[in-house]
């Protein structure tokens, strides 16, 4: 004996229009996405073109900033010799000595620190109104010493002392 519907609308031919349609959306999305990757190649290319460009940024920096830590460890940035401009009177051995310069000394200290390099000069030798360090070749510090004019001389006993701008 067969099975009476109890319906008399069949669920199945009702619902498959609807399961139809889903599944052809479904297919045509698919399509329209292969499309549309395909179609945008020149973005792809461009997106490769920015990625490179940002690459090639950051490798750059990296590679300088290791090149500029190299040569900050290695002993080429270690001061070989100094040399003193503009200090006609003073002697030039006690201006290093009293600048506290040596041979072991990083160069960039110096560079960096020019204002404590002029007050240490300054105290030790009141002619001095100023001193700054720069770099000669690689690893030579030049001192270039602004001296204070001489206005005149005093004489004390057998000495004579230097009157300068300054009092």
């Amino acid at each position: 004996m067969a099975k009476k519907p109890v319906t008399r609308i069949d669920p199945r031919k009702e619902l498959s229009p609807y399961l139809n349609h889903e599944f052809n959306q479904q297919k045509n999305s698919r399509k329209s996405q292969a499309k549309i990757s395909a179609s945008l190649s020149s973005l792809q290319a461009e997106r490769r073109r920015s990625l490179r460009r940002r690459l090639g940024l950051i490798m750059s920096v990296s590679i300088l900033a290791i090149a500029g830590l190299g040569y900050y460890i290695s002993p080429l940035a270690n001061i070989s010799t100094v040399k003193v401009i503009g200090a006609s009177d003073l002697p030039i051995k006690g201006i290093v000595k009293a600048s506290k310069i040596k041979a072991s000394d990083k160069i960039f200290d110096y560079l960096f620190q020019q204002k404590d390099l002029s007050q240490k000069l300054s105290k030790k030798y009141p002619e001095i109104e100023s001193a700054q360090a720069h770099l000669g070749h690689v690893n030579q510090l030049i001192l270039q010493i602004n001296e204070r004019k001489t206005v005149g001389y005093l004489k004390a006993g057998d000495d004579y002392r230097k009157i300068l701008s300054n009092g």
